[in-house]
């Protein structure tokens, strides 16, 4: 009888799970970065005598440069240290004229109203990612944000979304994930989340068929959708 019992029990807590939460990456789903990603790269690659192929460009997308550094590491010849130094202006100067995803932001916005709770999980660093939010008058819009600093792995490394997880004090399977590439999709899926995917102009190619939803804009996704895919 109390196994019976407790088998009712778990199939009616699978029914009865509930979004709680929904997780925005800020790179690709508010804010087309993927351009300063890759072309500050490919500057600071040109300025050390590298003049990478669009195969290579590839591997830059949807990627924070400490994880793809390794890549070119085993194809070219340069210094880490010196392209770093080299990229950093470039993208700062790129990425302070980004152009935003406004539909997405609404979005952002349209779910602080509702009863659901809000983060930010990026690859991206405190400095930017604070600077980036002030810009678009979201800073305090969030109840979690969470930046490559308070990580010890980042995407495709579910860490990052368990670690947002645990901030909102909610379970995995109770979070929806708003991403764009697929190393952000493997990192929510690992995790034991649902995810949303918005492909871009970098990312369309990927491998998405594991997500809950893929649509074409932020427009499309509203607060009856995401209720219906608890």
């Amino acid at each position: 009888m109390w196994m019976e019992n407790q088998s009712n029990n778990t199939s009616l807590y699978l029914i009865f799970i509930m979004i709680k939460a929904v997780i925005f990456d800020k790179d690709g789903v508010l804010v087309d970065s993927e351009y300063a990603n890759t072309q500050s790269a490919t500057e600071a690659f040109e300025q050390l005598g590298i003049h990478i192929t669009d195969e290579d460009k590839k591997q830059i997308i949807g990627k924070h440069p400490d994880d793809y550094i390794t890549y070119f590491q085993t194809k070219y010849s340069f210094s880490i240290e010196e392209f770093k130094i080299l990229r950093r202006p470039i993208y700062n100067r790129i990425f302070e004229d980004a152009p935003l995803f406004d539909d997405a932001i609404s979005l952002v916005k349209s779910i602080k109203s509702s009863h659901l709770l809000l983060a930010l999980t990026t690859s991206g660093g405190n400095k930017n990612t604070n600077e980036f939010l002030q810009k678009i008058k979201t800073d305090q819009i969030f109840d979690v944000i969470i930046t490559k600093e308070m990580c010890n792995k980042r995407k495709p490394d579910p860490e990052p979304y368990l670690i947002t997880a645990e901030e909102l004090h909610v379970l995995p399977d109770e979070c929806l994930v708003i991403e764009d590439s697929w190393v952000g999709l493997t990192a929510a899926k690992a995790a034991g989340m649902k995810c949303v995917v918005i492909p871009n102009d970098y990312t369309k190619d990927n491998d998405f068929s594991s997500a809950n939803l893929i649509v074409k804009s932020a427009k499309e996704i509203t607060i009856d959708i995401i209720k219906s895919l608890s």
